[in-house]
């Protein structure tokens, strides 16, 4: 398990936003995975990248924010995008992705203002010397 330090991330948000643990796996997620995954960590969605990417950046000491949005829902009764309704996806993902793109500078703002540059290129160079 990967903890991300979001601590610099404070209200308000530029945009509504729950902050919430999810669980982040190599293989698609199926209903009857639910249950075990709300119970074990408390998760609220899950996903494919996330995790790595919160691993990285982890492991370069790198500050990282990531910001999902939920395009359809899976229950105990399958996902409502399948079973023919792949269109709730697309016109989902549009919505979301629109409101994610516009809000960005916002979000990096945030990160500027919590954050001296000072600290940037220190946390910069510690990320480099991990590296080399």
């Amino acid at each position: 398990m990967t903890d991300v330090d979001t601590s610099w991330v404070t209200p308000p948000y530029p945009i509504p936003v729950r902050r919430s643990l999810m669980v982040s796996g190599d293989r698609d997620l199926f209903s009857n995975d639910i249950p075990a995954l709300k119970a074990r960590y408390g998760a609220i969605a899950g996903d494919w990248e996330s995790g790595a990417i919160a691993w990285v950046a982890t492991k370069n000491n790198t500050q990282c924010l990531i910001l999902r949005g939920v395009t359809d829902l899976v229950g105990a009764d399958g996902g409502e995008a399948y079973n023919g309704n792949v269109y709730l996806y697309h016109e989902n993902t549009e919505q979301i992705m629109k409101m994610l793109l516009d809000s960005l500078p916002l979000w990096l703002l945030k990160h500027v203002e919590n954050n001296s540059w000072q600290d940037i290129k220190l946390k910069q160079q510690k990320s480099d010397d991990n590296c080399g």
